[in-house]
């Protein structure tokens, strides 16, 4: 699991630049990152949308199973590969589970692409 400070650190270098949040390679929120903070279970970010009316908007991510950082890019990990560490037992129970809403971010990855 990610720690709070691991997260803020990743997060640092990318403040005040342009990021197209995606999940399967279509872009969910984009804009100028302002702000971060980590809220309850939650990721914040205060984002300035790209449009000609500069508006604020907020996007939450749910606290990420594990985050990676790379030079231009931070990839927060969702999957159930990664929650059950390769325990196929744990998995095999968590997936018996029927949710009756899921969350567009289960079994998935989100990419922020940061621009310099």
């Amino acid at each position: 699991m990610t720690s709070i400070d691991e997260i803020e650190q990743s997060i640092k270098p990318f403040m005040l630049t342009k990021a197209s949040f995606t999940i399967d390679n279509k872009i969910i929120k984009q804009g100028k990152v302002l702000l971060f903070t980590i809220k309850d279970f939650f990721c914040v970010f205060t984002l300035v949308s790209n449009d000609k009316n500069d508006k604020k908007v907020i996007y939450e991510l749910p606290y990420p199973f594990s985050l990676t950082a790379t030079v231009s890019s931070l990839e927060f990990n969702y999957t159930m590969d990664y929650f059950c560490l390769g325990n196929n037992r744990i998995k095999e129970q968590v997936n018996k589970v029927k949710f009756q809403k899921t969350s567009k971010f289960f079994n998935k990855k989100v990419v922020a692409i940061f621009e310099k």
